[in-house]
């Protein structure tokens, strides 16, 4: 029964749409569920004879197994457009039952007022929600996918409505036919091979005009040809879907300076504009937190890393090697906690660390009684849980020249951590091979950086190191770097892409 749908490299536009169409099925209301698995089995004749009379059995499984049984199910009912009926039949559905009090309530909200989408809501797009509803504007969030409560919270301390939908791209289009949008500000991310979100927004836009936030990008991460050494059919999609962002988005924000936004103009031949935004402070922190710590001379500092975690295989090593810094991250940290440092994993909240991928970082952290390991804290308590420690690092051993990656990247790539640790009041410890980040590091003597090859002396700086010093100058830039000041570039972003003549029509599907 299971199907991979059609080729990507024969017929892109079609797996694109089978992409679409291959959501995950709504199975919290029984009575909803059965209706669509009947209409499956009568459009689909394939599944007509295996499900019609098993639905009972199916809808009382264990969670898991049914889970995987409608993916399944899923996957051959989306592999054409005739038997994908009843998937676009129960979007519609559960569109019109689940989602008209949030489509009632965004649609009446008057003024400024702008529709955040994205999969999984991240640090960036909440703080900057926040901001903009200092500014007057109402801000909305349609999100795919089960966050924390802790995450929960947050949405609601940033978002005036939200509504959380299945991981199902059909739903969304359907909700987006309803929505009375001008400004739709959607969160992006390089890979999106199972959730291709942004190309989805802009063709089902109306006449909104669509804001593409990145937080990696993959042009100037790699080449294609870098990715498909280890997944040919996910670099060619993805890469795909990068494109058609890039040449129909409205306007860009991204983590990378003006040399990133050259590189994919000419790549791309795009005029729409594109600005740097980072998740800075807010002012209420950066004001209210008197940055008192000291850290003691006799003690042993305590670092933490608040990040995702290079998934590994059982033998320690990285699935794809080449292609991003696989193991520098676990081969940084064993020589850290070998100095006698102490050395705090905060991992994504988002992504469990009983999975196999991290078994080896367990491994690792079992041996060494000063490397702790746990789960994340949603991004409303990090800054807090962050002040505990004495330095936030974000450091790999690596050789650039080992990387299938572009050296633009080491000059324009930024983590966000390395803003959660400035709002903590964290001096940061980067590598020197990351230039831009370095720079912003060390032109405002908020830690410094090493280079890879002196890993090793991580403890002798942090001896040397002036930081008492430090902390004051993480407070004035705090001060002079909130996102209240900040977030002028996005509204004014937004002013640029409103004022402009509307866009030429979007084709149903993505082209080359």
């Amino acid at each position: 029964m299971e199907t991979n749908g059609p080729n990507v490299f024969t017929d892109p536009d079609a797996f694109y749409h089978f992409r679409i169409s291959a959501g995950e099925l709504y199975s919290r209301d029984p009575h909803f569920l059965r209706i669509t698995l009947n209409d499956i089995a009568k459009t689909v004749p394939v599944l007509g004879s295996l499900i019609e009379n098993e639905i009972d059995a199916l809808l009382n499984a264990p969670h898991e197994q049914q889970r995987f049984i409608l993916d399944e199910i899923t996957k051959v009912a989306a592999s054409s457009f005739e038997f994908s009926a009843a998937l676009r039949q129960h979007a519609e559905s559960y569109a019109l039952q689940f989602c008209a009090d949030f489509v009632a309530a965004f649609n009446k909200t008057t003024g400024s007022k702008v529709l955040f989408v994205c999969g999984r809501p991240y640090f960036q797009i909440m703080r900057e929600a926040q901001a903009l509803r200092k500014q007057g504007f109402s801000t909305a969030l349609v999100h795919l996918g089960d966050v924390s409560e802790d995450i929960h919270e947050f949405i609601a301390q940033s978002f005036d409505l939200q509504l959380q939908l299945p991981e199902n791209l059909l739903i969304l289009i359907a909700i987006l036919s309803k929505l009375e949008a001008k400004l739709i500000h959607v969160q992006c991310w390089m890979h999106c091979f199972d959730l291709p979100l942004a190309p989805v927004v802009i063709q089902h836009k109306g006449s909104a005009k669509v804001i593409c936030e990145f937080y990696d990008l993959l042009t100037v991460f790699s080449e294609k040809w870098a990715l498909a050494q280890y997944n040919p059919e996910f670099a060619e999609f993805n890469f795909y879907i990068d494109e058609y962002v890039w040449t129909h988005g409205d306007g860009f924000l991204v983590r990378a300076p003006k040399i990133a936004h050259d590189d994919l103009r000419a790549r791309y031949k795009i005029t729409a504009p594109i600005i740097e935004m980072h998740p800075y402070p807010s002012r209420n922190i950066a004001s209210g937190r008197k940055i008192d710590r000291k850290r003691s001379s006799g003690g042993i500092p305590n670092l933490v890393y608040a990040g995702s975690l290079t998934p590994l295989k059982a033998d320690g090593k990285p699935h794809w090697p080449r292609y991003a810094d696989g193991g520098g991250i676990l081969s940084a940290y064993t020589n850290i906690v070998e100095q006698g440092l102490n050395l705090t994993i905060l991992h994504d909240p988002n992504k469990s660390l009983d999975h196999p991928d991290f078994a080896y970082y367990a491994e690792r952290a079992n041996k060494y009684p000063n490397f702790q390991l746990s789960n994340g804290v949603s991004p409303k308590k990090l800054s807090e849980l962050l002040g505990q420690f004495d330095f936030g690092i974000s450091v790999v051993d690596f050789t650039p020249t080992d990387l299938d990656v572009r050296p633009i990247l080491f000059k324009t790539a930024v983590a966000t951590k390395i803003f959660a640790y400035l709002e903590a009041g964290l001096p940061v410890i980067v590598n020197k091979e990351h230039e831009y980040t370095a720079e912003i590091i060390e032109s405002n003597n908020l830690g410094f950086a090493v280079h890879s090859s002196k890993l090793g002396e991580i403890r002798s700086k942090i001896e040397a190191f002036d930081y008492e010093q430090c902390l004051e100058d993480i407070r004035t830039f705090n001060t002079n770097n909130t996102i209240e000041d900040k977030i002028g570039r996005v509204t004014d972003l937004y002013e640029t892409v409103l004022s402009e003549m509307p866009t030429a029509s979007i084709h149903d599907c993505p082209n080359h």
